[in-house]
């Protein structure tokens, strides 16, 4: 189930992240927050996680989609409005796969 505060923690998450590599953030380490050390950090993230749920297809594929979404909003030229909005064609996908 989809709810408005996981929304609401959705859309901070991935705004700050936009704004983080659109301006070159530094990192605590001094490092500067490029597009290719983000990528680099999901992918291997995305590593770890399908350790965890590796036999979970349906997980697997949401996962799928839910990342590749996630990527375009974070490194789009320009922020988009909400990601809600761009989210309903996924849920609705998903609503129509479950029955």
């Amino acid at each position: 189930m989809f709810l408005y505060t996981d929304a609401a923690t959705a859309e901070i998450s991935r705004t700050q992240i936009w704004q983080w590599l659109r301006h070159r953030a530094q990192l605590a380490n001094g490092e500067t927050l490029t597009k290719k050390f983000f990528l680099d950090l999901v992918s291997e993230e995305l590593e770890n996680i399908n350790k965890i749920y590796y036999d979970r297809r349906t997980f697997n594929h949401k996962l799928v989609d839910a990342t590749e979404l996630f990527l375009s909003l974070c490194t789009s030229h320009e922020l988009e409005e909400f990601l809600t909005s761009l989210t309903y064609e996924l849920i609705l996908k998903e609503e129509s796969n479950d029955e």
